[in-house]
């Protein structure tokens, strides 16, 4: 997972980590599928899931955006406050 932290503001670069972390657990949980089986590009995922598999799948996220949010607001603020 890649997130940038050069971003425009604090809030893109968690707006990616979420976006990110979202897909990844969808992925781990077998939510996300391809259309095809040849891969295009992401912009061809698509995800399907019940209100039970969604919750278990964001709780997932919860608990990793738990563990990296200090870490990232902390390198995101040292190169953009130096």
């Amino acid at each position: 997972m890649n997130i940038d932290i050069m971003g425009e503001s604090w809030q893109y670069c968690l707006s990616i980590l979420l976006h990110e972390a979202t897909e990844c657990a969808f992925a781990l949980h077998q939510l996300r599928f391809q259309p095809s089986n040849v891969w295009m590009s992401a912009d061809m995922y698509l995800f399907n899931f019940d209100h039970p598999q969604f919750g278990k799948a964001i709780q997932d996220v919860a608990i990793f955006v738990s563990f990296v949010y200090a870490p990232l607001l902390k390198e995101y603020r040292s190169k953009h406050h130096a």
